[in-house]
């Protein structure tokens, strides 16, 4: 009966919807944020500034300090590289792992 009872809950987990599902409004895509920073004009301040802003919400809502000690432009050439490996992605993805990586350092 346990076993059984205990398949049916995995069974049930396995189609629930994920429970971090947030629309993410504004967001650039990484084919977006390539094709703009590689113009290296002033055209990307928006997603530039999207990102910092992502990120500084993102602490703001954990109470996590990740971005102490961490330069802008460090954190925008971790998204260029994120995005030339993640073309399909967006940037709230990237800033997502992102913001993970810089919790660790911590």
């Amino acid at each position: 009966m346990k076993k059984t009872l205990a398949a049916v809950i995995a069974a049930l987990a396995m189609q629930a919807p994920p429970a971090h599902a947030i629309t993410v409004v504004g967001t650039p895509s990484c084919g977006t944020w390539v094709a703009e920073r590689a113009k290296n004009d002033w055209l990307n301040v928006k997603n530039i500034a999207w990102l910092v802003g992502y990120l500084t919400g993102m602490a703001v809502a954990t109470d996590v300090d990740a971005l102490k000690n961490t330069d802008n432009e460090s954190l925008y050439l971790w998204m260029d590289n994120w995005c030339r490996g993640n073309p399909l992605k967006n940037v709230s993805e990237g800033g997502v792992e992102l913001f993970k990586e810089l919790a660790k350092r911590r």
